[in-house]
């Protein structure tokens, strides 16, 4: 079950339209969400961090700590699991699209994701062929030790995904537009139970969710955000795969086509990308090669932060686990200026789990 931090970033994402922007706007006014939820808690006025009167009713509705412990015990039931933004599994590209959600429910182990991850997107109705390169070039990219992360719709998604788990230790994430206890199509309930064994069912949504039309290209843009790369089967021009290529271009993914049938409407998708400019992709290699991927073991497990830091002490904490930095540098990546910095940094050593070095740099504290 979530602690500290984390139960209250629950609290707030799980009310209806209070998405990571809004989370983040709080964070950034430095405030503490225990006290935060305390004093929704108490019924006292929320209005006075900019929230409006009926954002501020709906907080405090759902600031019951017994209703919310019990929705996560009913989670944990189910086999679902929570990441939110600020806990260490969140996917680390995903935090800097322009809409990135504010948390997570998943099946399975989120930790399959890794570096080395590429997104496979197509048309449902894809030619046998398209399907086939498609599982072909997802299974020897698995066996790389790239993960493979999808849809699960018909057509190129499932040929991705069954491409990724034919592979030998193949890892592959299927991102829903329903609830992660909803499997859609009905169909690929094999792939569904297979993926939950070998990687992770993720969905912004609540669990039950119906994949209601208008949640696709929603959740599309989890798919491109999460990687550094979209691969693109056969398609239509206008398509879900033509959203989800749209917004990986405007998050910066690099774009690869794979080339398909000439003159048909059905699965032109690519060659028209090609033109445009996209990477052609004949094979596996050709994306290896442009990574500089080579076969590697599966991620390893990542390291929780402590409970009890606020925001920005969780932050500094996650960056620094990936070694020692320079104060520039720790403010270079989180967007804010050193002396923004100090004082949590102060807290952090105050507490025992960051050491100051030589040179103005800082550690995980050892031991």
């Amino acid at each position: 079950m979530l602690g500290g931090y984390e139960f209250y970033w629950y609290w707030l994402a799980s009310t209806p339209r209070f998405g990571a922007k809004r989370i983040l706007a709080l964070a950034g006014q430095e405030l503490d969400f225990a006290e935060l939820f305390e004093r929704a808690a108490r019924g006292r006025s929320l209005e006075v961090f900019g929230l409006s009167p009926n954002m501020a009713k709906s907080l405090k509705d759902r600031a019951n700590r017994e209703l919310l412990e019990q929705e996560l015990e009913e989670l944990e039931r189910a086999g679902i699991g929570i990441c939110t933004m600020i806990s260490p599994g969140y996917p680390k590209l995903l935090k800097e699209i322009a809409a990135p959600p504010a948390m997570l429910y998943y099946r399975g182990n989120l930790d399959v994701l890794g570096e080395q991850a590429l997104a496979v997107v197509g048309s449902r109705e894809a030619s046998r062929k398209g399907a086939a390169n498609i599982r072909q070039i997802s299974r020897e990219l698995a066996e790389a030790g790239v993960c493979i992360v999808s849809g699960m719709a018909r057509g190129i998604d499932s040929a991705a995904h069954r491409g990724a788990l034919e592979a030998e230790g193949g890892r592959t994430i299927a991102v829903l537009g329903s609830g992660v206890d909803v499997v859609y199509p009905r169909e690929n309930e094999d792939i569904y139970e297979q993926i939950c064994q070998r990687g992770a069912v993720i969905s912004e949504y609540k669990p039950g969710m119906t994949p209601l039309p208008g949640n696709f290209p929603v959740r599309n843009r989890i798919m491109s955000g999460m990687v550094p790369g979209v691969l693109v089967g056969d398609g239509r021009a206008k398509s879900g795969a033509q959203i989800t290529v749209r917004l990986a271009a405007e998050e910066g993914r690099d774009i690869f086509a794979l080339p398909t049938e000439a003159m048909n409407p059905l699965y032109e998708l690519p060659n028209l990308l090609i033109a445009d400019g996209a990477y052609v992709c004949l094979g596996s290699n050709d994306i290896l090669n442009f990574y500089g991927w080579e076969a590697s073991k599966a991620p390893k497990g990542q390291i929780s932060a402590p409970v009890g830091l606020d925001f920005l002490e969780g932050e500094l904490y996650n960056l620094l686990l990936k070694g020692e930095m320079e104060i520039e540098q720790i403010a270079d990546s989180l967007g804010k200026r050193p002396q923004e910095l100090s004082l949590a940094l102060m807290k952090l050593e105050l507490k025992g789990l960051v050491v100051r070095l030589a040179g103005n740099r800082y550690a995980i504290a050892q031991g």
